[in-house]
């Protein structure tokens, strides 16, 4: 019954399931009977112990995944009661849930008949089906009525339920039950039947899940491979996804023309092909095309090559796409080389597609054809690394093979005090963040004054920042697609069930001047031992050599705990990463530090 419910995302992980069985089999002649599986592999629920459930049906959310992590559940009925419970309502159910199963909290079954309905439960009601079997049990009601009984709770009829409640509560005088708890019980049936979810339902959705990550835990290669090929339209899935299959030692390998099918496709247990259909502008049939042309007449050699594909599948806006997003770069030539000969390319696939017809017509005749050679590319000057990773971007729709946030991790390492891969449930007063500008959201207020929300990418995470008028206008330059800035601010009161960071802007800087522009003070702390030792000698020689505007902070702690700041007055520095790398060698990374 729970299978025929299932909705759209329970369809597509179905489709997933099916996938990844069939390229298992393809490539290592396994068949896998996903029905018959074993429902106790330690290896699977370890998997949803440590919350490693990216891609894994209706358990991917950071909430639940925080659940997870607590509960570290051991059997199937852990992850059916938790798909029930993780719904508005129920969700306040969830700590005493965990407390009850890791037997930190005593368990009350309400009355003892009740233990065989709620002993899966840990003596908390969960489903619908429990209110039922309650209602027989406690009011001595029939099955019928115990649906009729659910039913009018849910639609909270005053009048039918006032009827139910009185033969309910003679039903459990019959049954020698206290009239006082058979009133509690039934208030207590009425409260949950508002949000209670049905068992088959969440059973359903639970073994679709298992079986997902019974998949993702023994052909994670595969299951990411089918995953990826399922959200390929969807960017905000596909990053995820990429960043599940690093943290499991998989590579996505670039897309390439050689070597890339139209979907993700599993090379080994360690790498898999990206999937040409995901880049923007080619289409389905494109991707094909330049697969089956490449199966059929071998790997291509140049650009032009490519341009003897049908000229219906292969036009400007494919070339263009490919071209950024890395995927000629196996062929003779660079990315801005191969992007300046597009159009010569083209007319020459055209002319050699007519040359190949001809050929053709004349086999009966037996002339002999020669085809034109392709031309030599043109020289011109190759894009910058920043210029790449700009128009990967463009075509792929984030950076794969590189990330501009790579030369600013010291920087982000040093200032930042949230990983937005990992957003905390208390946040700061003050939240200091960097990364990558993907999308600006430019807005009005009442006033008809410009503000903006814009997504601030952290390379795995992001940050919906508000940037309101008054900060709008005096960082309204910073405030460019992929640019790199640093934004200190407050948490929003906007907070929702995301997985991104909401915070307003108080300021905004360029991140590749956040160390010159923010650094205030470096702080160095030593004891009472290690001042008569000779390291003042040795931070005195550092110092000299790194002269700049900082100043040096160091904090004596005496041997009765008390801290004294004393300030090096004739000291400024420069507190690159390099001076802070020998410093931190000398005295430990905690004891040294940026003040902002």
């Amino acid at each position: 019954l729970g299978l025929l419910k299932m909705d759209f995302l329970g369809l597509r992980n179905l489709t997933v399931i099916d996938k990844t069985i069939k390229m298992v089999e393809q490539k290592h002649g396994t068949a896998i009977d996903i029905q018959n599986i074993s429902l106790e592999d330690k290896a699977v629920f370890t998997m949803f112990a440590e919350a490693r459930t990216t891609g894994i049906f209706q358990f991917e959310s950071d909430g639940m995944r925080e659940h997870l992590k607590r509960l570290k559940p051991t059997c199937l009925a852990d992850l059916i009661a938790m798909n029930a419970l993780y719904r508005p309502g129920p969700m306040a159910n969830i700590p005493e849930f965990i407390a009850r199963k890791n037997g930190d909290s005593p368990i009350d079954y309400i009355h003892p008949s009740l233990k065989s309905i709620l002993r899966e439960t840990y003596g908390i009601i969960v489903y619908q089906e429990q209110v039922m079997q309650i209602s027989q049990i406690i009011g001595g009601f029939t099955l019928a009525q115990g649906d009729m009984l659910r039913r009018a709770m849910g639609k909270k009829k005053a009048e039918i339920m006032a009827a139910f409640k009185v033969d309910f509560v003679d039903g459990a005088i019959k049954n020698n039950i206290d009239k006082k708890l058979a009133v509690e019980i039934f208030d207590l049936l009425e409260k949950f039947v508002k949000y209670g979810f049905n068992k088959s339902h969440s059973t359903a959705y639970a073994l679709v899940a298992y079986q997902t990550a019974w998949l993702k835990t023994h052909y994670a290669s595969e299951f990411l491979a089918a995953n990826l090929s399922s959200e390929m339209d969807n960017t905000d899935r596909v990053v995820p996804l990429i960043a599940s299959a690093r943290n499991m030692n998989i590579e996505i390998v670039p897309p390439d023309v050689n070597t890339s099918y139209a979907d993700f496709r599993p090379l080994d247990n360690h790498h898999i092909a990206y999937g040409l259909a995901a880049l923007k502008n080619i289409g389905a049939k494109a991707a094909s095309a330049i697969t089956e042309y490449r199966l059929e007449n071998g790997q291509y050699d140049t650009l032009f090559a490519l341009c003897c594909i049908d000229s219906h599948k292969i036009n400007r806006k494919t070339l263009e796409s490919l071209i950024q997003a890395g995927a000629c770069d196996s062929l003779p030539g660079n990315r801005s080389q191969h992007f300046n000969n597009i159009d010569g390319a083209l007319r020459w696939g055209q002319k050699h597609s007519e040359e190949n017809a001809s050929s053709q017509e004349s086999l009966f005749n037996g002339d002999n054809q020669t085809y034109a050679l392709p031309p030599v590319l043109e020289e011109i000057e190759e894009w910058t690394s920043e210029e790449c990773l700009r128009r990967e971007k463009e075509s792929i729709g984030f950076y794969l093979s590189g990330n501009p946030l790579e030369k600013y991790m010291d920087d982000l390492r040093e200032f930042t005090n949230i990983d937005l891969a990992k957003i905390p449930e208390t946040k700061p007063e003050e939240i200091k963040i960097g990364g990558i500008i993907r999308n600006i959201n430019n807005r009005y207020d009442k006033k008809n004054r410009p503000w903006a929300i814009i997504e601030l990418n952290g390379g795995v995470g992001r940050a919906d920042v508000f940037v309101f008028n008054e900060t709008f206008e005096k960082h309204k330059e910073l405030l460019e697609d992929d640019a790199c800035v640093f934004i200190k601010g407050s948490p929003s009161n906007r907070e929702e069930n995301s997985r991104s960071l909401k915070m307003i802007a108080g300021s905004i800087y360029p991140l590749s001047k956040v160390r010159e522009k923010l650094s205030q003070c470096v702080n160095i702390m030593l004891n009472s031992q290690q001042v008569e030792s000779g390291l003042l000698k040795n931070i005195k020689k550092i110092t000299s050599d790194n002269k700049g505007h900082c100043r040096l902070m160091i904090h004596l702690k005496a041997e009765n705990g008390n801290l004294t700041r004393i300030r090096a007055s004739q000291i400024c520095i420069n507190p690159t990463h390099e001076l802070m790398q020998q410093l931190r060698d000398i005295f430990g990374h905690k004891h040294v530090w940026i003040s902002l």
